[in-house]
């Protein structure tokens, strides 16, 4: 059996969603200028990071987020690790570090502040 999903408000939400998402974008474009410029000065390479994503649904989707680690995070973790055993135990018990070398000081800036999740909002 079909069943067909038909609500005659869904194209005035879907409008409504898309306008207030523009203007949105819109007023906050200034401030991720901002932090964009920042981040360039800040350290080498691109402004965002992209990743994937999975929806509830389990639908994959591409993320962008301004990147707060340095290039390479990942390898210089693992390098990290090997190196000293308490870095790599406190690792284990939480995934995170409390004073991870890899993070860019306007990355600890945004994430010590929540303008990554402000931010981060705003382009999603």
């Amino acid at each position: 059996m079909l069943v067909l999903n038909f609500n005659p408000t869904s194209g005035w939400k879907r409008t409504f969603d898309i306008i207030f998402s523009l203007c949105i974008l819109l007023l906050s474009s200034p401030l991720m200028l901002i932090v964009m410029l920042f981040i360039k000065i800040d350290s080498k390479g691109p402004v965002f990071y992209r990743h994937r994503r999975i929806t509830a649904t389990g639908r994959e989707f591409g993320c962008l987020k301004f990147r707060t680690m340095i290039i390479d995070a990942d390898k210089k973790l693992h390098e990290l690790l090997e190196k000293d055993s308490a870095l790599a135990e406190e690792w284990n018990r939480s995934f995170k570090l409390k004073r991870d070398p890899r993070i860019t000081r306007v990355g600890r800036f945004l994430r010590k502040t929540s303008w990554m999740n402000f931010l981060s909002f705003l382009m999603s």
